[in-house]
């Protein structure tokens, strides 16, 4: 028997044990993280289904899995003989989780989920899904416990803290900050849950998820003191007493469930919804007043400071020495044949690691050839790794944690010819993508007004993409960071319209996925800037701290006007400028060659 339906034959016997009728298993952990330790990979023990994003549910006679379009091919493979029902997010009449459960729970019934995993906002989601259908939620049962047996543990990775001369701001004039808006708020304290939002804060950093560098915690902040709660084994002697210098206090990581009996009744503790987890939220709630709303604190995070925009900087060239080697010892050495997926994943590393300041990478490479790439978020496997020939499309999706940032960028190599269609959507992808890069903007407008730049040259030829255009990036924290971004429709489950500021970084990543054909994607991270002040208002427009060059042998450039002619070399020629003097003279040279004029360039 398949290994998923195996245990979903043990889990359907629990459900009987525990006398509930559905169990709704969603990808995250008690921190409402995108991606999760193997300890809370849950969703994944359970479907087979390793996408970062997907939410299973299963009754005593089916099981779906709803995931988004990144990961609808991988996820039809994935799912091969489980007797999971794969419900692709984002088609046509495909019904949402919600939806489902609504048709398919039933008066009298139950509906089961950990409540540890989900946030308050779900749960109240879910409640109410289980009045209107007369039907009762058990937050109380773990699906793993008892039949996972060899779960890993928890992580507790050793913590460290990142220095002020490249967070650009004391953890102290944080937490000032912070106090400032709970004395305006009328607040005694701030629960934190959200793990980036934590390690911002207190300028802590760890390992304990896998390329995203931070530690599992929660911290609570009063008018006089903080509270990290943290696994012992993970603050050493030196960091607890840097935290205390700033005023922290440490305490178990379990021991924040228990911490609310300090408080009284009047006072008010401040939590948001859509980041607690419900039983954090709930242990609050017996105890005090809780105030639910938006903390501040993803928003400051995401509007990096001077310093931190200097190192991203910084983190970009080194970055970018790595890539255009890459770049140039496969357009100019590659023979037919002579490497695989995951030799390129191999040779990136080695790169990549070599660059001063590097940490780590920023999520697993996507080296994806042929029609591998039309899987968006595809990775090697001891069955997929292909090997590459001197012909069509290898995609490129890779990134590293630098001192100095986090990097994130797509090219796609044409390794040899290639068809009419695969150089006509390479060219429309590049044309929206620098539609998007080269927007001057008022002040204000989101990322929702600004996507159609990037999808409008494919969706004139009837393409689209399944996804969103760009994410936020953290600065040394995780590659996806929200909330801002470019999307073209509004998220149900999601409140995250916030205008664009100066000091955001966003992706700029259209693409083109066929499948069982090709995929093309083309990335660079692009920063919110001042552009000019004008009697309507301030205008803004972004900047690439990108500085790698896109592949002109598969430019088709009679498809571009004259001003996507211009904006590609104006691009390429600022690429040059910035880093002809940190490469070797081969790559110098291939530089000058690659990022010459698309006409008349000699």
């Amino acid at each position: 028997m398949n290994a998923a339906a195996e245990r979903l034959k043990q889990l359907r016997e629990l459900m009987k044990r525990e006398k509930t009728d559905m169990f709704f298993i969603p990808s995250s952990d008690d921190h409402d993280s995108e991606y999760v330790a193997p300890h809370d990979q849950v969703r994944e023990f359970f479907s087979g289904f390793t996408g970062s994003a997907g939410t299973l549910i299963v009754t005593q006679t089916e099981a779906g899995l709803w995931t988004d379009g990144r990961y609808h091919v991988q996820a039809e493979k994935e799912l091969e003989g489980s007797g999971i029902r794969l419900y692709k997010v984002g088609l046509k009449d495909v019904p949402s989780p919600s939806e489902y459960i609504k048709k398919n729970l039933g008066a009298g019934r139950t509906l089961a989920v950990n409540g540890f995993v989900i946030t308050k906002k779900t749960e109240r989601m879910l409640s109410e899904i289980c009045e209107d259908c007369g039907a009762s939620l058990c937050l109380d049962i773990d699906p793993a416990h008892g039949i996972w047996k060899d779960r890993p543990a928890r992580p507790a990775e050793p913590a460290w803290r990142l220095e002020e001369c490249y967070a650009g701001e004391s953890t102290a004039a944080k937490l000032n900050r912070l106090r400032e808006r709970m004395k305006e708020e009328e607040a005694t304290a701030v629960v934190i849950g959200e793990l980036e939002s934590a390690a911002w804060l207190l300028n802590l950093r760890g390992s304990d998820i896998t390329h995203v560098p931070v530690a599992m915690c929660f911290v609570l902040v009063t008018l006089e003191d903080a509270t990290l709660f943290i696994a012992p084994e993970a603050v050493d002697e030196k960091l607890q007493a840097d935290l205390a210098q700033d005023g922290i206090k440490t305490a178990p990581y379990e021991a924040v469930y228990t911490c609310f009996s300090r408080f009284r009744e009047e006072d008010i503790i401040w939590m948001d919804s859509e980041s607690v987890n419900a039983r954090l939220y709930d242990s609050a709630l017996h105890y005090a007043h809780v105030y639910d709303d938006t903390l501040p604190i993803p928003l400051w995070k995401a509007v990096k400071n001077e310093t931190e925009v200097a190192n991203i900087k910084k983190a970009h060239i080194e970055d970018a020495v790595a890539m255009i080697t890459f770049l140039r010892e496969i357009k100019e050495e590659f023979v037919d044949g002579s490497m695989t997926e995951r030799d390129v994943e191999d040779r990136l590393l080695k790169l990549r690691s070599a660059r001063p300041g590097y940490i780590d990478l920023s999520f697993d490479t996507i080296s994806a050839y042929g029609p591998n790439a039309a899987m968006m978020h595809y990775s090697t496997s001891e069955t997929s790794n292909a090997t590459l020939h001197a012909k069509g499309f290898l995609l490129v999706d890779s990134g590293g944690h630098y001192k100095t940032g986090t990097t994130d960028i797509t090219r796609t190599i044409a390794l040899g010819p290639l068809t009419e269609e695969e150089r006509r959507m390479y060219t429309l992808t590049l044309k929206g993508h620098f539609q998007l890069a080269s927007a001057v903007f008022r002040e204000g407008m989101t990322g929702y007004g600004l996507d159609i730049l990037a999808r409008g040259p494919l969706w004139e030829q009837g393409v689209d993409y399944l996804c969103g255009t760009g994410h936020g990036v953290g600065y040394v924290l995780s590659v996806h960071e929200g909330p801002n971004a470019f999307r073209w429709r509004l998220r149900e489950d999601a409140d995250d319209i916030v205008a664009l500021k100066p000091g955001m970084i966003t992706t700029d990543e259209p693409g083109v996925y066929e499948e069982g054909r090709y995929g093309i994607r083309l990335e660079n991270e692009l920063l919110c800037v001042p552009a000019m002040d004008t009697v309507y208002g301030r205008m803004l427009k972004f900047e690439p701290v990108t500085y790698v060059p896109f592949d002109r042998d598969a430019i088709d450039v009679s498809l571009l006007m004259p001003d996507d002619i211009q904006r590609i070399d104006d691009y390429h020629a600022f690429v040059y400028h910035t880093m002809k003097d940190h490469l070797g003279e081969k790559e110098r040279i291939w530089l000058e060659q690659v990022t010459r004029p698309l006409v008349n360039g000699e």
